[in-house]
């Protein structure tokens, strides 16, 4: 509000603009419209709309405002005070006074003993409608007069306002034409229901409003928003279609669809109406040539970003990035994207944008499971790396979230959160790709390391230390096991979705030593529900899927599954056990 004489916005001389019916806020909303502005028709947005320039196109709100409040609106808003209704009158000194309040009304007034606005702010509408001889008619007229009086007190002289609004101006004008057949096509997309539902949900290149949002605001269903849409999109189209060849807003449509290509960051495109005179992309003028030069439309997850085939764009991203293991050349990819139509100015930003690092001249996916993650690590990286080097690569975030499904699926409510670094140790210790060569530093198998081999591979920490540690157990990846008197060595298992999947895991070398598995050989143990077959890979026991022991023993997720082997006759024994019951020959937790 310059010169502090008017209220800035539409609410502070009628708050409750919501609940008004949406024809009078929709009428309004044209009003308050800057030029290349949309109307404020969603809701909360006509209460924080500047008010008109000038004292004419005020009253005009004002007269909607009443010509609006129904008997449904005046019950709508019975709860609230005077002075909530009309902000202005705050504070106001003075009361109703002719001319501008009716004779009729100043006579009920002085009944009821409120001269003074004062008197009459405090009072809700509920309690004005009661008066004898007052309707919604009566306070409607009251709602009037306070307006009045609130532009009156404001902004005593008539005639234009001045407000602190910053209009969208460019360097150099936009030829006359241009903005002229901008305008003249807007007002030929239909009715003020029509337009609004174009300007909202075709035109914007930022945030889209829900059409559900849109169609609640303007008290229509959601097809009719559709057919709505459609007429809109076709009607413009034919305008802009049944233009000359040589109109100049031919010429600035080629030259927007030439400097942004098939994306392009909004801040560009500015960049592109800036060189034509056009106001920024906030000008729904400018929106509208956009449109008509793609239709270009938000990239999902990607702000600030549009393009003309976002679907497309994104696909074709992603799959360039996948190729070749996930670790490309940035030439190549550069030059692949240049092939979908993304100009060179912007293709580097554009996988910048992507869940992606650069190592040298070497684009890295940072995106899937962990170990896929850090196998394009190492590739990219060419040495071995530590677990925290590799964990680095897919911590953007919080370091104690689950990495994959699996470590989603280990935790259970109330346990502690683990480190990523931790989780991201455990799943390379049962992928046979990788091999550790010291203890917290690993490359890629394949290229033919010496294994870091420890007797006393207990891995502590890993372990889930509420354990008492005066019994002798082991853990490797959520396995644990133990002996008895009888020389039965137990593996507990903790079952969750992967395992139930037919997933394989680690199991602790002690394990494998006590039972005889040498390194490149395997042994199976036959059980009741079937055999379990253990192996060796020179770095790392595993076990075989468990999946049809689990489902016949009648495991879910959640349960612990208990195998015991015996090394003499290569029996297995399978208890289940819940969670809330206690495997043997290890401590309840």
């Amino acid at each position: 509000m310059a010169s502090g004489c008017v209220p800035a916005v539409v609410g502070d001389i009628f708050r409750p603009c919501d609940a008004l019916p949406a024809d009078t806020r929709l009428a309004i909303a044209r009003v308050v419209a800057a030029p290349g502005s949309r109307p404020a028709v969603l809701h909360g947005e006509l209460a924080a709309a500047p008010l008109p320039t000038s004292r004419f196109s005020a009253d005009q709100v004002v007269a909607r405002i009443i010509s609006g409040c129904s008997r449904r609106v005046i019950a709508t808003i019975a709860e609230l005070r005077l002075d909530q209704v009309v902000p202005a009158l705050a504070g106001m000194d003075g009361g109703p006074a002719a001319p501008a309040c009716p004779a009729r009304l100043l006579g009920l007034l002085d009944q009821q003993g409120c001269r003074h606005w004062s008197d009459l702010g405090p009072l809700q509408i509920a309690a004005l409608s009661s008066w004898r001889g007052a309707g919604s008619a009566t306070v409607a007229s009251l709602l009037g007069v306070a307006m009045d009086v609130a532009l009156d007190v404001l902004c005593p002289q008539p005639g234009d306002i001045e407000l602190d609004r910053a209009p969208v101006s460019a360097s150099d004008p936009a030829p006359p034409a241009v903005l002229a057949s901008l305008d003249q096509i807007l007002g030929g997309v239909g009715d003020d229901r029509c337009r609004v539902t174009f300007e909202l949900l075709d035109l914007p290149l930022t945030q889209i409003p829900s059409a559900i949002l849109v169609a609640g605001s303007l008290d229509i269903s959601g097809e009719q928003i559709r057919r709505l849409r459609s007429r809109g999109r076709a009607r413009a189209r034919a305008a802009f279609d049944a233009l000359p060849e040589d109109h100049p807003l031919r010429g600035a449509r080629a030259t927007v669809r030439e400097g942004l290509g098939a994306a392009a960051p909004v801040g560009a495109l500015d960049a592109v109406l800036a060189g034509l005179g056009l106001p920024s992309h906030l000008d729904t003028r400018s929106q509208l040539l956009v449109h008509l030069a793609g239709p270009y439309r938000p990239v999902k997850g990607h702000r600030g970003w549009m393009a003309t085939d976002a679907r497309a764009l994104t696909t074709a991203t992603d799959s360039l990035l996948g190729e070749d293991g996930g670790v490309r050349p940035i030439d190549q990819v550069l030059k692949e994207l240049d092939m979908v139509g993304l100009h060179a100015g912007y293709a580097e930003a554009w996988i910048l944008d992507q869940p992606v690092r650069l190592v040298a001249d070497l684009v890295v996916l940072t995106a899937g499971a962990a170990v896929v993650v850090a196998e394009r690590a190492l590739n990219a990286m060419g040495s071995s790396m530590t677990i925290d080097e590799l964990a680095a690569w897919i911590v953007p975030i919080n370091a104690t979230e689950p990495i994959n499904a699996t470590e989603k699926n280990r935790r259970r409510p109330g346990d502690p959160r683990v480190p990523v670094s931790d989780q991201m140790r455990r799943s390379l210790i049962a992928d046979r790709r990788f091999r550790r060569v010291a203890p917290e530093t690993w490359e890629l198998a394949e290229w033919g390391g010496t294994p870091y081999l420890d007797d006393d591979d207990t891995h502590d920490d890993l372990a889930t230390h509420d354990y008492d540690d005066t019994h002798d157990d082991d853990m490797n990846d959520g396995h644990r096991c133990s002996a008895d008197s009888e020389g039965i060595w137990r593996l507990a298992i903790e079952i969750t979705a992967e395992v139930l999947a037919g997933a394989t895991g680690a199991v602790p070398h002690r394990l494998a030593k006590a039972l005889g598995l040498e390194p490149d050989k395997q042994l199976t143990f036959a059980g009741r529900y079937g055999p379990v077959m253990l192996t060796h890979d020179m770095t790392q026991p595993l076990r075989g899927s468990v999946r049809p022991i689990a489902l016949a023993a009648g495991c879910v997720i959640g349960d612990t599954l208990v195998l015991g082997f015996c090394p003499s006759g290569r029996e297995l024994i399978v208890e289940r056990h819940p969670p809330d019951g206690r495997p043997f020959g290890f401590p309840s937790t």
